[in-house]
């Protein structure tokens, strides 16, 4: 993961995204347990679904992001 964060910013010349605001992308609307609390059978039947379930997109980033494609790369390493 701190490879491809290297990766990303060498090619974007060293630079933060353009008008970075700053904020975080996502915000936890809905306390959860730690995903490592709970049990591998319920991991594996829901998958991301509970973090999913949980979080949601920060309002200041609505028109910004809108008609573009996003990717997380989240840094849980099992």
């Amino acid at each position: 993961m701190m490879k491809f964060k290297e990766n990303a910013r060498c090619m974007m010349n060293g630079k933060e995204a353009k008008g970075n605001l700053k904020i975080n992308l996502l915000i936890r609307h809905k306390e959860i347990n730690p995903i490592h609390n709970t049990s591998n059978n319920y991991r594996e039947q829901d998958g991301v679904g509970l973090h999913f379930r949980s979080i949601m997109l920060d309002s200041a980033y609505n028109k910004r992001i809108k008609n573009f494609t996003v990717c997380i790369f989240d840094d849980y390493l099992n």
